[in-house]
This record gives structure tokens, sequence and C-alpha cells, in this order.
């Protein structure tokens, strides 16, 4: 049996539903002597800002039981660097790319997404609203409804590109945050961000990573952004979901379709494996042909309680 991979996402055709997550392969040119990345369904950039920024100081990762800690605090080059340095080599793979951007207020954070839509070689972008607001004392823009709507609109009027909003597990009510991503224009929604977290450091009395948490990722996150995305296809269920979180098998890949997502990321297993969805893309094709799920688009969010 020949197994269809293929899947679409907010209007963009994806070769199979398998893509990296944002701040795990660098802007590609770091990934691709490992294998060709032209097998991916889409690649995901590292997050962008408009201006550039360095990060926090280190220790910025922290290996956990089962994932991982990082606090990279968001380094990247810039908007014009990248445009200049990392795009033209991506372009050139000939799939989807999906540019993960923010800003530290909505108007840094609107700069950076009418600058990377006038980018030909930029497909759709995906906006991290789990970034500080520095106007509004640091509450990150995506645990708020009343301030994420706005911010997607204001996204939105300037985003002639398919405009993903990536969610944070960090709140009371994802399904009132994506609510608010759609109702200010998103066209999909990316689940989930990194939990919140830390660790102790007994024997110098630290808290780890440097400023003290960071954000969870790896498979200790799979059943939480499995059950985020479950949670978010029910309430809407025709909205294209990315589902996130502790991907390292073809296994994995089917939960998430099951649950409600129309594609996936992969992110902490490349840390770990940089050939990771070679072998995952592998198992889950291997997986269709033995459950006998010729098209896995069409089982998304056919999973049943009890």
């Amino acid at each position: 049996m020949t197994v269809d991979t293929s899947v679409t996402l907010a209007g963009i055709p994806l070769k199979n539903p398998i893509m990296t997550a944002s701040g795990t392969s660098g802007h590609g040119l770091e990934l691709a002597p490992f294998f060709e990345l032209s097998i991916l369904g889409a690649f995901v950039t590292k997050g962008v800002s408009i201006a550039p920024r360095a990060g926090n100081a280190p220790p910025r990762l922290q290996e956990t039981p089962a994932g991982l800690l990082n606090a990279i605090g968001l380094e990247n080059p810039g908007v014009p660097a990248f445009c200049a340095q990392a795009l033209p080599g991506l372009s050139a793979l000939g799939i989807p790319i999906i540019v993960n951007c923010f800003g530290e207020d909505p108007e840094k954070t609107v700069a950076a997404v009418e600058a990377l839509s006038r980018e030909p070689a930029v497909t759709a972008l995906e906006l991290n609203v789990s970034c500080p607001n520095v106007k509004a004392g640091g509450i990150a823009f995506g645990t708020d409804p009343a301030v994420l709507r706005p911010l997607v609109e204001a996204c939105r009027r300037v985003c002639p590109k398919p405009l993903l909003v990536k969610l944070s597990p960090n709140v009371t009510s994802i399904v009132a945050m994506a609510a608010a991503a759609l109702e200010g224009g998103a066209d999909g929604l990316t689940c989930v961000n990194t939990l919140l977290g830390c660790d102790v450091d007994v024997r110098r009395r630290r808290f780890l990573p440097g400023p003290g948490r960071g954000g969870l990722s790896g498979p200790a996150t799979l059943p939480v952004a499995l059950l985020k995305v479950a949670e978010v296809h029910r309430a809407f269920p025709k909205t294209p979901i990315i589902g996130v979180g502790g991907i390292r098998r073809g296994e994995d890949v089917l939960k998430f379709l099951l649950a409600g997502a129309t594609a996936v990321q992969v992110g902490t297993a490349i840390l770990i494996e940089p050939t990771a969805p070679v072998r995952i893309l592998r198992e889950f094709i291997e997986l269709c042909e033995e459950l006998n799920i010729q098209r896995p688009a069409e089982v998304v969010g056919t999973a049943t309680v009890g």
C-alpha cells in the first residue's frame, strides 16, 4: 500500500506533516549537513525580531530527566540580516518556509511581520506570542485574550500571507487564547510552546537555567501538548493546528493527528539526534501501512474517548 502523506495547512500544500520546530534547527544551514532538508513538509526558522537580540547570558540550557530547559532569550540576528544571509539558502530547498517572528512590543511585532511578509521566499509566518510585552510590565502577549486579539489584528492588516499563532500552554484556558487569535484573523494555530519550569543546583543553591527559569521541551511535554491540541480541535474543528511537544517517534506524529493536528513540529529530538526527522517520517509511514491508513490527513481529529 502506498501512503499519501500530503496535507494542506492553512492553504499551504505540504508533502508530509513533519516540519522543524522553531529554535532547534537554527535558520537551516546548521541542520543541512545532517540530512536533505527538502524531505520535510516545511522548515520553520528560529524566531526573528525586527532588530538583533543578544539573548541571555549562559547557562542557557539545562537537561532534565525527560526533557530540556532552555532560556536562550530569543537570540537572533534581526530581520534584515536574516533576509540577507539565511533566507536565500532556505528558498533553495523547494519546500514551504515558515518564519517564526516576535517583538518586544506591539509596534515591533507588527514591524517584523510586515517586513517578513514582503519577502517572496517566506511562505507563512508563525507569530510567537510568548514573548514578554515590555509595554505591559513584561506580561506575555499570549496570556491575555484582550491583549492577544488586537495584536493579531494589527499583524493581520500587514500580512497577506498565512498567519499562524503559536500558543502558550502556560495559561488557564488555551481555548480562550485560541479564540482570541482566530478572532484577530489567524489562519492557524501552533500548539504548544514550551512549559515554564526550573531546576536547582543543590550544591551551589542556585536555580537553573541562568535566569532562574526556562521553557521545558522534550518527551515530558508530550501528554500536555496532546491535550492542548485536542482541546483546541474540539472547540475549533475546522482550524488548522500544528502539534508540537515531545515528538520523537513516528507513533507520536500519528497521535497528534488523531488528536486534531494537521501537521507537527519536531524540536528537541533534533538536538539529540540531528537526523531524527528522517527516521520519524519513515516510522510514521510504516505505522500507517501497518494500520491500513492510506491517507493520514483523513484521520485528523478522529480519536475518541472511552
